[in-house]
């Protein structure tokens, strides 16, 4: 099985996708579309740890941050500036 991955690390507890440049992007994208395995393995060196991303993650939170999703932009109804309570709805929806 081909693969394609790309090291990274932070120093954080989170990963900013700013760390991956479009080029690598497009390159996984490319390899995936000819049946070859990408990823990214993350060392989150605060913790000592490493993650493994699948490109489908990766580009999973490309997207979002990309678009967001629309099920969750908040409108301002009767009132009240940030009504969050139907994306809340929708969000208890999803978790177990």
């Amino acid at each position: 099985v081909p693969i394609c991955f790309d090291a990274k690390e932070c120093a954080t507890d989170t990963f900013t996708m700013r760390n991956i440049h479009e080029h690598q992007i497009k390159f996984m994208s490319d390899f995936e579309k000819q049946d070859g395995v990408s990823f990214l393995v993350i060392m989150f060196t605060g913790r000592n740890r490493l993650y493994y991303m699948r490109f489908s993650e990766l580009e999973g939170f490309l997207e979002r941050a990309k678009n967001g999703h629309p099920n969750y932009f908040v409108e301002s109804k009767g009132g009240a500036l940030v009504h969050y309570l139907e994306p809340l709805s929708r969000d208890l929806s999803g978790h177990d």
